[in-house]
């Protein structure tokens, strides 16, 4: 991003968001326009996020973009798993081990550079409680709860309630596994949602802007988790579904 610095503000702003929508394309494919149209991409591109680049060099399959997404820990910590698992199970260990050591050296060489980095970022980061209280997920529901105790309680029970709801559902797809995710990832924020992309239907892109007064009105995002609740209660009437019936689906509604 340092070269965009370089830039009149206007014009690096131009050139970030050719690059998320070409992101976005690259994900989206045909659908791209209706993915464009629902809020939290929409929100994404308007607020220059990089969630977009990120998910999209997740899901290039390859060794360095996998490794280039951990540059965002929120969105890694969910993305990078589904392919080393998948690496794994081909038998694709040296993509594995590439992955990793280019994610260690990103990692090494600001600190080498800037040993102290880390302790700023740290000291600059907000409890995951304290984020939790914003979510748009599931978690969102602590911020309608003032005592810290309950907070506590809630994000404990929610934790539980993720682990349980992964063994029943056992997502059997990417999209069941990423809806999955932004139901209860605790550090979701609206953009956040752009995971959603690849499934996103007219029905998903009109309940993301209905939702709108619902948020301000309780100033919480917990509101947001019934877009990938929806999304992954559709995926399950699908039988044996794949990312391309779920695309057809969405096409035909």
């Amino acid at each position: 991003m340092v070269p965009l610095g370089l830039l009149p503000y206007a014009v690096a702003f131009f050139v970030w968001t050719v690059f998320n929508i070409l992101a976005l394309v690259t994900l989206a494919k045909r659908h791209a326009l209706r993915a464009l149209l629902f809020l939290p991409v929409f929100f994404a591109l308007w607020v220059g996020q990089v969630d977009l680049i990120i998910v999209a060099l997740s899901f290039s399959g390859t060794w360095w973009g996998v490794a280039l997404t951990t540059l965002k820990p929120q969105l890694a910590i969910w993305l990078v798993p589904i392919f080393v698992v998948e690496w794994w199970k081909a038998g694709k260990v040296l993509t594995i081990i590439k992955m990793a050591s280019a994610a260690v050296f990103l990692y090494i060489l600001p600190s080498i550079l800037q040993p102290g980095w880390w302790l700023a970022w740290l000291s600059a980061t907000p409890s995951i409680l304290q984020y939790a209280k914003h979510a748009s997920s599931l978690f969102g529901i602590s911020a309608v709860l003032d005592p810290p105790i309950p907070i506590v309680i809630s994000f404990l029970a929610i934790g539980c309630y993720a682990i349980l709801s992964f063994i029943v559902i056992r997502p059997h797809t990417r999209s069941e596994y990423l809806s999955w995710v932004a139901t209860i990832n605790p550090l979701a924020n609206i953009y956040s949602q752009c995971l959603l992309v690849f499934q996103v239907d007219w029905i998903a892109v009109a309940l993301s802007w209905l939702l709108v007064p619902l948020t301000l009105y309780f100033h919480t995002g917990l509101p947001w988790a019934l877009v990938p609740l929806y999304l992954l209660w559709r995926a399950r009437q699908l039988p044996n579904n794949s990312l391309e019936e779920i695309r057809n689906t969405a096409e035909k509604s």
